[in-house]
């Protein structure tokens, strides 16, 4: 069975992208010309190749999961442990092209739960149109149908996995009049990152990219990185204006530092740590036994996260026996955990915060009554 003095101590444990969505209020214009968390691997341009194929495992790792549809996020982890082999095109077109056999939206939320607050295009009343809704109602923008819309833009979106930024894609409208319309429709994008790694690992990418780089090509960019990386003076040039760059935009170190947060300790550092806590506990019985006596008091608490895990979290168990035995665990494990605990506060808010109130208050009777007898 299932510790769950365990499961609470591993909420602890860290994961690398639970603070990618934090450099949300850095200007837009600024993001794409900062570093990455990830400088070895993140879009990595082989001068003899082309773009490196990440694994799976790397893929998830630059990931936010949890903004992921549930379907998506639970397969990859599926995967990862089972050691598929397979990558993100895979899975995305596993579980969406299927999709495109769909002939009504009905059709799409039988088989999609994650499409049935989806609303029909042709249902809306005209006062709650956008504007573009309208002129696709009046037949002004050509091959665009009201009343087949929400279906078509759930097959291009999801099963194509075509960002609503694609203005070919979309009958040739704007990003903006395409957001408002996702809007209107309840229509929930996929993450842009998510798609961009999708996209990368398509074999029609691949393919374009592979032509794409004739042997002309490969020697002009290879020429290029050897100039700009044998002379000392270019790279000291670099140096010079990317010091200028951070010291003229001093949000963008900030969403660095952010970014970066629990990234920057070693495999053996955060050993270390783990070791600590294990020798901690050790050598201190009476803190795991106040805790295990503070969840006993919230039945209600434990009977929900023992059913989450077993209808939700499959590998959950395995992953605390792991834990349990003191081998360290792997960042996807780690998010696995994390995913847990949030689901867990999802359906009992408040629930670690009473539990801890819990355990204080055990902690200050059991120090109250070992002072007494001394």
């Amino acid at each position: 069975m299932i510790s769950i003095n365990l499961l609470n101590f591993s909420k602890n444990c860290q994961s690398v992208n639970k603070n990618a969505s934090k450099s949300k209020d850095t200007p837009q214009k600024h993001i794409n010309t900062l570093p990455k968390a990830y400088p070895k691997s993140y879009y990595m341009l082989s001068f003899s190749g082309g773009r490196k194929l990440l694994s799976l495992e790397e893929q998830a790792e630059r990931l936010n999961l949890d903004a992921l549809p549930n379907r998506v996020s639970n397969k990859i982890t599926e995967e990862i442990m089972a050691k598929s082999g397979k990558n993100l095109y895979d899975i995305h077109t596993e579980i969406y092209s299927p999709l495109l056999e769909c002939k009504t939206l009905d059709d799409a939320k039988a088989l999609y739960p994650e499409f049935e607050d989806v609303i029909d295009a042709a249902a809306l009343e005209e006062d709650q149109m956008s504007p573009t809704l309208k002129h696709i109602k009046d037949g002004k923008i050509e091959d665009a149908d009201i009343k087949n819309l929400s279906l078509l833009l759930l097959q291009t979106h999801y099963a194509k996995g075509i960002s609503p930024n694609a203005r070919g894609a979309f009958f040739g409208l704007s990003k903006d009049a395409m957001y408002k319309i996702f809007e209107k429709l309840n229509i929930k994008r996929l993450d842009g990152q998510y798609l961009r790694l999708v996209g990368d690992c398509s074999p029609q990418k691949r393919q374009r990219m592979s032509e794409a780089r004739t042997p002309e090509m490969r020697a002009k960019l290879s020429k290029r990185a050897r100039e700009i990386w044998s002379d000392e003076n270019k790279r000291a040039e670099q140096s010079k204006n990317r010091k200028a760059y951070f010291e003229a935009h001093p949000e963008a170190i900030r969403a660095i530092s952010e970014r970066m947060a629990g990234t920057t300790l070693s495999p053996d550092v955060k050993a270390k740590i783990s070791k600590s806590e294990r020798e901690y506990y050790k050598n201190h019985p009476e803190e795991a036994m106040l805790r295990s006596a503070a969840w006993k008091e919230h039945s209600d608490i434990t009977k929900t996260m023992k059913k989450i895990a077993r209808d939700e979290f499959p590998y959950l168990k395995k992953i605390i026996l792991k834990q349990q035995s003191g081998k360290g665990l792997t960042e996807n494990e780690k998010q696995y955990l994390e995913r847990y605990h949030k689901r867990c506060e999802t359906l009992y808010p408040g629930m670690h915060k009473k539990v801890g109130e819990t355990f204080k208050r055990l902690r200050k009777e059991f120090k109250e009554k070992n002072d007494g007898e001394n």
